[in-house]
């Protein structure tokens, strides 16, 4: 059985998916006003902004699961060998409230945050790939998050500090 079959991973997708939705109906709330801003003309700002829901709703996936490296046979191995669900399901939700919200604020957060909040998403992302890729032979999602995790790090090396 693999986490996308998983119950509880259809709930967080849902779930922040309508949050999402609920969210762009608002004409009136900055946040939203700025989340539509992101969607229409910041390609970069998108991707953080997907980022840090990948890395959040996995979070609260690890923490809703709290045998999910027990139940899904040896696939996450790598992962429990360094720590258990509920520690990285928190390390995750804060890596990725963090990202949002350096991504969704509404005034120009300084360069080191942007620079943080893009690592700290690519942080999760590359250790999904990374406990995928000690599989032998790699799992099929092994691809989506390498693909993922090279785009986190062209982010974070294409970051530059705003001059004026």
């Amino acid at each position: 059985m693999t986490g996308l079959i998983y119950p509880g991973m259809w709930f967080c997708v849902v779930s922040t998916f309508l949050a999402a939705r609920r969210l762009s109906l608002s004409q009136e709330c900055t946040t939203c006003q700025r989340l539509r801003r992101i969607m229409r003309e910041a390609p970069w700002s998108s991707y953080d902004l997907l980022a840090g829901l990948i890395a959040l709703s996995a979070g609260i996936f690890l923490i809703a699961s709290p045998d999910l490296f027990d139940h899904i046979g040896g696939v996450y191995q790598p992962m429990a060998n360094v720590a258990s669900e509920r520690y990285w399901g928190i390390v995750f939700v804060a890596c990725g409230l963090f990202g949002i919200a350096v991504t969704i604020a509404w005034r120009m957060p300084p360069f080191l945050a942007i620079l943080a909040g893009r690592m700290a998403t690519a942080f999760c992302l590359l250790s999904l790939a990374g406990n995928n890729l000690l599989n032998v032979p790699p799992p099929l999602s092994a691809v989506t998050y390498v693909a993922l995790s090279i785009w986190s790090v062209w982010g974070i090396l294409r970051t530059r500090p705003r001059v004026g």
